[in-house]
């Protein structure tokens, strides 16, 4: 199976995030069953109230929140008529503000999912992913994860789902082909999938390339005599 990291399509005309907005009521954090750890941020709970953000001319089919997401009534109609697990209910929001306001003047309906976490497992051999710590725990995979350049599903512990949260990999989104399919057949926007094989995070520019070349600016014009350009140079 072809496994895909789910992220907001940034820049394109369906880019769509979201704010959660007062009174927010937040349950307990997901703790390893092993080593005790929490391993998700505290839970976002119902009734659930949104402020929708498109920063593109129109709303996505899927609006992104950290790794909280929204879906579009398209969207859940699209996924239950495939049969697709990982998303056992979609929860409608109680209040939803829309921005820019005239993409709120037509009826707009989202729901609130939470898909599958930690169930299935990152293949380590099979991966190019640093921890910022020694891994203490063989389940969660407890150290934090400081780059990653590529990365591989333990297909013998994948449980299924069509959507989910893996052991070993925090804060991404993952999803099978068939969540691509279902995207390419109903034209679903701001679904952004990147094989996870060719899955790049580098927030450290640990493996980023550094330009320390000087700007455009810092060159002489054509039109500089000979001694302001041996000026720059030195």
């Amino acid at each position: 199976m072809q496994f895909y990291v789910l992220k907001v399509e940034v820049g394109s005309t369906y880019e769509t995030w979201f704010e959660k907005t007062e009174p927010i009521h937040r349950g307990d954090a997901l703790y390893c069953p092993t080593c005790g750890i929490n391993v998700t941020n505290l839970r976002w709970l119902p009734p659930y109230r949104a402020a929708i953000k498109a920063y593109g001319r129109e709303l996505g089919d899927v609006a992104f929140f950290g790794m909280s997401i929204l879906v579009s009534h398209r969207f859940r109609l699209a996924w239950e008529q495939a049969g697709l697990r990982g998303i056992n209910e979609f929860t409608p929001l109680e209040r939803v503000r829309v921005r820019p306001a005239r993409l709120g003047k037509r009826p707009v309906n989202y729901y609130h999912v939470e898909v599958r976490q930690f169930g299935t497992r990152v293949d380590m051999k099979r991966s190019l992913i640093e921890y910022g710590e020694p891994i203490t725990c063989d389940r969660c995979l407890s150290a934090g994860v400081d780059t990653v350049r590529g990365f591989a599903i333990d297909e013998r512990s994948w449980t299924g789902e069509d959507i989910f949260e893996a052991w070993g990999m925090p804060g991404s989104i993952i999803v099978t082909d068939r969540v691509r399919q279902l995207r390419d057949e109903h034209g679903l926007t701001n679904v952004n999938l990147t094989p996870v094989e060719e899955y790049f995070w580098d927030p450290l520019s640990k493996w980023t390339p550094v330009d320390y070349s000087p700007p455009d600016w810092y060159k002489p014009d054509e039109t500089d005599d000979g001694d302001d350009a041996q000026r720059l140079a030195n």
